[in-house]
């Protein structure tokens, strides 16, 4: 008689643990699920074309404009692309200037 009571005490508790497991996966899930829906508007990507969300965006201010990247690499390629072009950003200081900066 003992041993049975043992063995139902044990199935339940194995029980609610695979059940508590399988809810905290749903709920991962649901959350995971609830972050890549975008939540307002779009805009498409200067560098590869893909359209990404205004406020999960990488993003880059030129003046008055604002340039937004789905990834630091398309941010990246894009701010190499200015420097080859000779031009850099309001408010950054171009990379080779700080080099050849005058030393007190």
């Amino acid at each position: 008689m003992v041993r049975w009571l043992v063995l139902v005490v044990v199935a339940f508790v194995l029980y609610k643990l695979i059940a508590n497991e399988m809810r905290k996966r749903s709920e991962d899930t649901n959350r995971a699920k609830g972050a890549k829906e975008p939540t307002g508007d779009m805009v498409k990507d200067p560098v590869c074309g893909s359209y990404v969300d205004v406020a999960s965006s990488v993003s880059v201010r030129d003046g008055e404009k604002v340039h937004r990247f789905c990834s630091y690499e398309c941010r990246d390629a894009f701010l190499e692309q200015l420097r080859m072009a000779g031009r850099t950003l309001p408010g950054k200081p171009h990379a080779e200037s700080a080099d050849h900066a005058p030393k007190d």
